[in-house]
């Protein structure tokens, strides 16, 4: 599967902290496939659902499960 990190940016007054953004998407080994990077934006990830079903076959595969 995927991860999908959502990340705050800009300053909070309140709380005297400074979000640095890093909004991304990661593979199911950790790859970051998408990275919205430290701009104020969106950012827009599409999945192929075969290639993911393919994804998470190998890797029971690959671990036993």
């Amino acid at each position: 599967g995927y991860v999908i990190g959502c990340g705050c940016i800009g300053y909070d007054d309140a709380s005297g902290t400074d979000y640095c953004g890093r909004s991304l998407v990661a593979d199911y080994e950790g790859r970051i496939v998408e990275d919205a990077g430290v701009f104020e934006g969106g950012l827009v990830f599409e999945m192929d659902s075969e290639e993911l079903v393919g994804a998470v076959k190998e890797m029971r595969e690959r671990w036993g499960i």
